[in-house]
């Protein structure tokens, strides 16, 4: 009890903090339970309240005195409380001991006498007012609200769903680095984008993205988390100690840790780290999982190296593995070719090669099948297979070599830059040290070609009477950054940015 005597100092009252969740405790009296103690502030005594999670109210969690009065820092209130589930939201002071009640705001919450309206409309509210989450310690749903703002909960405010069918509605985003609770009675289904490194306590159906972290990070769902066809996972990926992961456990306030799985995921590799042979990313931990990933969108790793993703009993989790590769992809090119796309590919020393499925973007980012062309399996072999419509502008494609295993390998993503114009290609973009650059003069002739650092010297220059595909050598020893390609024709000149890792 001597420790309550570093907490002389001044204060200001109500002081309102942040939201804690506390276990329900009967009968708590100071000297059986000393944690439970809330230490006085000299000429002030301490309330502690509770949030009532139906009306968004805050009321006493009935202290009562305990202590001398004489003694203002030996001074504590014990509470009382009831119930299944509290959230601490103020340790709060008044000036007689235990006694007086301060009239505290209600939090906002839905009006239940407006359904049918959303988050950003004002007749949703019981005040008639949308809330700031960034000055509302806490935002109450009661009813079927579809959330159609851009919304981000900092830390220790949270958003409350006590029932109906709310969702976050494509095209907008919520970042909580805080706690959503979902009661039994609610639902809550993203449609849009939910990330940050929060908590929803309650279960979620994930029907958009759902992208954990803050480049990267953790989020937590203490429930059950079920993933439909449409759901994508994105995870980041720094370092081999440094990744994104979604975590699904269970309380006994929140039953559940179970996992349902669909969708794509989707990995991406942050500031240019590149996985090594024997790395692995528990990326989701769980109670229990069912089903499994429909799509993968995985970086390309270097020559020798393949993911494999393993579906563990309470985890997930990604390993780069060292693969003796069933070939080597010596060329490969795609072009223009009447009003579609040609994709060309030569190999060497096939082993057990089952097919090649060929893989269409545009962006470069999210890659879905679009075609496939069976094996020959054994030595050296040249295929091609013929994109009858490209989409207008930049079509982004890759080769995904399957062996008989399972086993596979992608290609360097190939492009074709503005489809419906003549814009030349210039591939792969980021290129990485030591491999090799494209340009694509498409129909132009070109009369010079130069590679460029960012301090403006000439790092490569190719003069003459250009055409069709001219190949730039990247030097391993040129450092990572932004360069530009500068194509010189009779009477024009084009500037393209490359990005070198």
């Amino acid at each position: 009890m001597a420790g309550f005597a570093a907490l002389t100092y001044a204060q200001t009252c109500p002081q309102i903090e942040g939201l804690t969740p506390i276990p329900v405790r009967f009968g708590i009296n100071v000297y059986g339970f000393p944690e439970s103690v809330f230490p006085t502030v000299p000429l002030y005594w301490n309330r502690f309240y509770k949030v009532d999670e139906l009306t968004g109210q805050l009321v006493s969690a009935g202290c009562s005195y305990t202590g001398d009065p004489n003694i203002h820092e030996l001074a504590a209130c014990a509470c009382f409380l009831t119930g299944a589930y509290f959230r601490s939201v103020t340790d709060l002071c008044d000036p007689t001991p235990c006694g007086g009640e301060t009239n505290l705001p209600q939090l906002p919450i839905t009006n239940p006498n407006n359904p049918g309206s959303a988050w950003s409309q004002s007749a949703t509210w019981l005040s008639n007012q949308v809330p700031d989450i960034s000055s509302s310690i806490s935002v109450m749903i009661t009813r079927s609200t579809p959330i159609d703002a851009d919304l981000s909960f900092p830390a220790n405010h949270w958003l409350i769903l006590t029932a109906g069918s709310s969702s976050i509605l494509s095209g907008n985003t919520l970042t909580c680095n805080s706690i959503i609770q979902v009661y039994p009675a609610a639902q809550l289904e993203n449609f849009g984008t939910l990330k940050g490194s929060g908590q929803i306590s309650g279960s979620l159906i994930n029907s958009g993205t759902l992208s954990p972290g803050n480049s990267p990070g953790k989020f937590t769902i203490v429930g059950n988390y079920t993933a439909t066809g449409t759901a994508i996972h994105e995870i980041e990926i720094a370092a081999p100690n440094l990744y994104d992961t979604i975590n699904v456990t269970r309380d006994s306030s929140f039953p559940g840790g179970n996992v349902v799985l669909n969708g794509t995921l989707t990995v991406d590799l942050l500031k240019g780290f590149l996985p090594s042979a024997g790395d692995s990313y528990k990326i989701m931990t769980y109670h229990s999982a069912t089903g499994s990933f429909t799509n993968t969108n995985l970086p390309v790793l270097p020559a020798g190296l393949s993911w494999n993703i393993q579906y563990n009993p309470s985890d997930i989790t990604l390993q780069v593995n060292a693969v003796a590769l069933p070939l080597t992809i010596v060329y490969a090119r795609a072009y223009r070719q009447s009003s579609g796309v040609q994709i060309a590919w030569t190999t060497a020393n096939e082993i057990n090669v089952k097919n090649y499925n060929i893989e269409k973007s545009a962006d470069g980012i999210y890659f879905n099948k679009v075609g496939a062309v069976t094996a020959n399996g054994a030595g050296a072999n040249n295929y091609s297979w013929f994109d009858p419509s490209p989409a207008n502008g930049n079509n982004y494609y890759r080769i995904k070599c399957i062996d008989l295993d399972g086993r596979f390998i992608y290609s360097a993503v190939l492009v074709v830059n503005g489809m419906g114009n003549n814009e030349l290609a210039v591939f792969p973009n980021p290129v990485k040290r030591g491999g090799t650059l494209q340009v694509n003069l498409q129909s132009s002739i070109a009369v010079k070609i130069e590679m460029i650092n960012a301090a403006g010297q000439v790092l490569y220059s190719k003069q003459g009477t250009l055409s069709g595909t001219i190949s730039i050598p990247v030097s391993s020893a040129w450092p990572m950054g932004q360069y530009i390609v500068r194509i010189v024709s009779e009477n024009k000149l084009e500037i393209k940015k490359i990005l070198l890792r």
